[in-house]
């Protein structure tokens, strides 16, 4: 199994590469696009436009939580729940707060931890 990751700034054509390189080894075994999860619907969306198919057999657009549940189920672990932003912000709250000696930029005032206590009770109103 091959893994390719593609970086660069905005507009460098990151995108366009990746797609050229799907439609150059489609028919050659199961490929696997790992896409954010705001971008599922689109990179399919994409994949149809450049290849001109109507069907893609074996390439499938993954994003990561959903590849993550794919992994989950094949090895047999357990599926855990998703944490809410709250819990999230909690969480990274109360690790923040006990590492705070080992940060150095949050270790400096405590404001900088009470940003992300802020935070949390946002997203608790939302």
């Amino acid at each position: 199994m091959k893994f390719n990751l593609v970086y660069g700034k905005s507009g460098s054509g990151k995108s366009k590469t990746i797609y050229e390189d799907l439609r150059n080894k489609i028919g050659t075994g199961s490929i696997y696009l790992i896409v954010p999860e705001q971008s599922n619907l689109t990179a399919e969306q994409n994949l149809f436009k450049l290849t001109g198919e109507n069907t893609l057999l074996n390439v499938e657009v993954l994003t990561l939580s959903r590849m993550a549940t794919r992994v989950m189920e094949k090895v047999g672990g357990k599926l855990y729940t998703r944490l809410s932003k709250i819990g999230k912000s909690m969480l990274i709250y109360d690790i923040l707060t006990k590492e705070k000696k080992n940060l150095k930029f949050l270790g400096k005032s405590d404001k900088n931890i009470d940003i992300v206590r802020k935070y949390a009770y946002r997203a608790k109103e939302t």
